[in-house]
């Protein structure tokens, strides 16, 4: 054989090795970028779990806050009617028990029924309601009277509507927002009844 044939030979053979490198090395790659791509998608899992499980701590983390500020401020009630008004006093203690269950839905429905009747107590022998002590009745007589100033009687009309609401549909739920600020405006109304000086919880509602 001669120089030029070893030549084309040799040069042949590099540059099957080449290629057969390239391919090879290219194979490889395609095999990192899918294994990088399939690390991103169980990467991109993991982050949505952890997201959706910080998601459900802070729910769970905001209803034990819900359930603490507004629990304190209930026993300051309870404490105040203990040897005023033992039905109101009973009636404090069957909401505080539901809110520390977190039943808040029933726990609303509670405060609103003692409201109705520390309105039924107050108007009682007011000429014009003696006969008609409905929970609507009371509320629009406590706005006329200038005791609960429009967003009150707003807050009023609408646990009244959602206690009657409670009572015909089942797992009534509120959202979150709507859950503390009806707890949170509930037990402030019943705090206008009483002489203790207004003392607005921390608690930070939307």
């Amino acid at each position: 054989m001669s120089n030029k044939g070893i030549f084309i030979g040799f040069t042949l053979g590099v540059v099957v090795i080449v290629l057969l490198f390239y391919l090879k090395e290219n194979d490889r790659k395609i095999k990192e970028i899918k294994k990088k791509e399939d690390d991103n998608e169980a990467n991109l899992k993991e982050i949505k779990k952890m997201l959706s499980d910080i998601e459900e701590e802070s729910l769970i983390k905001g209803d034990i806050r819900v359930s603490i500020d507004i629990s304190q401020r209930i026993n300051e009630l309870i404490n105040y009617y203990r040897n005023i008004d033992d039905d109101i006093c009973e009636e404090l203690n069957k909401a505080l028990e539901l809110i520390k269950d977190n039943y808040f839905e029933q726990g609303i429905n509670k405060l609103a029924v003692i409201i109705e009747n520390l309105l039924k107590n107050k108007y009682k022998n007011e000429e014009g309601l003696k006969k008609n002590l409905k929970f609507a009745n009371l509320i629009n007589y406590a706005h006329k009277t200038n005791f609960f100033n429009q967003k009150e009687k707003d807050h009023c009309v609408y646990i009244k509507n959602t206690r009657n609401k409670e009572s015909h549909e089942l797992n009534n739920k509120l959202d979150d927002n709507d859950r503390a600020k009806l707890l949170l405006e509930s037990v402030e109304i019943i705090f206008k009844f009483t002489k203790i000086t207004p003392n607005k919880t921390s608690l930070c509602i939307g």
